[in-house]
């Protein structure tokens, strides 16, 4: 058995651990309203504490990104349906310590009668119990990197308390 090999100077190894970047995840941390009530619209909202794990206590977190989707589960009054659109983004300026940790986060509010409007669902009876609103979040670190669902692993929703995605239903 004969084997040669030689140093290619400009072939470094794919990941090169003193290069690698720490991931950051939103943690849910208190889930306070998890569903729109459609006997109370005008006061009711879907409100959870969530705070950023990214090593640092949350503070390679530049940017969190709250995306929507409407999902009109009811063909009695057309297709409202909407593809995911971004409906709103919060910054450091946004973030307060949170949790028994003290990791950086916020109470993120998202009022029925304000995301109903975002996707075009505001009319009456547009929303009708059964319909949905998909949302999917996504941080981008201080060094620009997006962290999501998509790039993260389940271990970080199913054993971390992770919290990318959420459906909230239209109820009665």
């Amino acid at each position: 058995i004969m084997m040669t090999g030689c140093k290619d100077e400009d072939a470094a190894p794919v990941i090169v651990f003193d290069e690698l970047e720490i991931g950051a995840f939103p943690f849910l941390n208190e889930l306070k309203t998890a569903e729109f009530d459609l006997a109370d619209l005008a006061g009711s909202a879907y409100e959870m504490d969530v705070y950023f794990v990214d090593g640092v206590g949350g503070d390679n977190v530049a940017q969190y990104n709250v995306f929507v989707a409407f999902d009109d589960n009811n063909p009695d009054n057309g297709d409202l349906s909407t593809e995911s659109m971004l409906y709103k983004s919060y910054t450091p300026a946004d973030f307060a310590a949170l949790g028994s940790k003290g990791n950086l986060g916020l109470t993120v509010s998202i009022p029925f009668s304000d995301v109903a409007a975002f996707v075009g669902a505001g009319g009456e009876g547009a929303v009708v119990s059964g319909d949905r609103f998909q949302f999917r979040t996504e941080i981008i670190t201080t060094g620009g990197t997006n962290f999501n669902s998509i790039n993260s692993t389940p271990a970080v929703t199913n054993a971390f308390g992770g919290i990318w995605n959420f459906n909230v239903n239209a109820t009665c």
